[in-house]
């Protein structure tokens, strides 16, 4: 067994990134924009479920954040406007070195890099 232990919040905000409608909002977020529910909903042509589904998994990870105040239940949310936390800009920002790493390998270390890993998957 491996020494490393992921701190979960650091779990937590990876687990959120996990899905493509997710990435897409902080994707959109990540560049400095800042978008009400309405202007999401529009952007990424899902149901309310789902972007609010959406939503909450990435506020409540920490990696988005809210302008207004939301109740428990989340009921103002489509009134919110929704931002990159720093946290979450910090994720993405470790998360994209980390993978630029893998892209520029050091001399003769070719074998962890993306595309030989799909290489071999396909084999």
């Amino acid at each position: 067994m491996i020494g490393l232990e992921i701190p979960v919040e650091l779990r937590y905000a990876i687990e959120a990134l996990d899905n493509p409608v997710r990435m897409r909002i902080v994707e959109y977020l990540y560049d400095g924009h800042e978008a009400t529910y309405t202007e999401l909903l529009k952007m990424l042509g899902v149901r309310k479920g789902a972007l609010t589904y959406h939503l909450k998994i990435l506020t409540r990870a920490a990696v988005i954040y809210t302008l207004s105040r939301l109740d428990e239940s989340f009921g103002d949310m489509h009134r919110a406007f929704y931002v990159m936390s720093p946290w979450g800009e910090s994720v993405v920002d470790g998360l994209m070195s980390s993978f630029d790493l893998l892209l520029r390998p050091e001399e003769g270390d070719a074998a962890a890099t993306p595309r030989v890993v799909a290489e071999a998957r396909r084999e």
